[in-house]
């Protein structure tokens, strides 16, 4: 019996090990474009209706065109746009966690990554 659940647990690390590895090999990847975790949850969740007009695709992987990005940025309401701008500028401030798609977004509204530091 202990030999089993042994065997047992051994398989379950191997293939939880070997799923990680995918997860974050993938990341920044062309089949992940996110930065981080923490980046990717920004667009999940509660905020996915705020920002599904700004991608090209249901995954929200694909930016839209900087055209789009900005007429769905100023049809928002105020809160919404106060909401995404400061939510910018929280990326920005961390530098390395954000990659190119929130770089785009923000880029494509207005707000630009600071300069020095």
């Amino acid at each position: 019996m202990t030999r089993k659940l042994l065997t047992a647990a051994a398989i379950v690390a191997m293939t939880a090990g070997s799923a990680f590895a995918q997860t974050t090999s993938a990341t920044g990847s062309k089949n992940n474009p996110y930065a981080s975790t923490d980046e990717q949850m920004w667009y999940q969740g509660e905020n996915r209706a705020r920002y599904e007009g700004f991608f090209a695709d249901p995954d929200m992987m694909e930016l839209r065109s900087e055209d789009e990005i900005t007429s769905a940025f100023d049809a928002m309401g105020q809160e919404d746009r106060d909401s995404i701008i400061a939510q910018c500028e929280r990326a920005y401030d961390l530098r390395g966690s954000y990659g190119t798609v929130t770089t785009g977004l923000c880029n494509a509204v207005g707000v630009e990554r600071p300069t020095g530091g």
